[in-house]
């Protein structure tokens, strides 16, 4: 037999809310032991609050990556994330490391990609030249962007660079500095 959430059971709801935005994470995102809200549209609205993060995934990367081209490559920094409700926003925040060109006036661009296939330019110039030879911009700023996926399916969100002028040598995470990308689920 279902436990029905409506009252006549002695559990009540805080004034103000109601059934349809009590949040409960279970492993799997099911309701477990036949746990049911009554009145509640569906089954997301039973099992998640709206603007509640449902999961967090995250990644780092470390490895210096250069380029000479002014079209879009890997940085080698990605994280993949399974939405467990195709309605899900995803928030993504990703920080580039040290970024350094061979040049003074020429900037490093960086984008951010979904499923191999461009979502955004997130910096084009940024230039602080150093006294060395080495022009090093420094840490990239950050990148916060909400997608619609729309999918249960796995998608793979991931930082490309590029030169900002083709034949200058842009690089990524100078000395190893470390860039680390955030994925949050987010119910709606």
């Amino acid at each position: 037999m279902a436990l029905v959430l409506d009252g006549s059971n002695g559990i009540t709801f805080p004034s103000g809310n109601t059934q349809s935005n009590v949040g409960i994470l279970t492993t799997g995102g099911t309701l477990s032991g036949g746990l049911s809200f009554a009145g509640a549209a569906n089954g997301q609205n039973a099992q998640y609050a709206p603007s509640k993060v449902l999961q967090v995934v995250s990644s780092y990367y470390n490895t210096s990556v250069s380029t000479t081209s002014a079209t879009p490559q890997a940085s080698g920094l990605t994280a993949t994330i399974t939405p467990i409700f195709a309605t899900s926003k995803i928030l993504i925040i990703a920080t580039m490391g040290d970024l350094a060109t061979n040049a003074s006036g020429v900037g490093v661009k960086t984008f951010l990609y979904k499923n191999g296939s461009q979502l955004t330019q997130t910096t084009n110039n940024a230039l602080y030249a150093t006294a060395a030879g080495n022009f090093v911009i420094g840490n990239g700023p950050a990148t916060n962007y909400l997608d619609s996926p729309a999918t249960t399916s796995a998608v793979t969100y991931a930082m490309y660079f590029a030169t900002q002028v083709a034949g200058n040598t842009a690089t990524v995470n100078r000395d190893s500095t470390a860039s680390s990308i955030t994925l949050m689920e987010i119910a709606q």
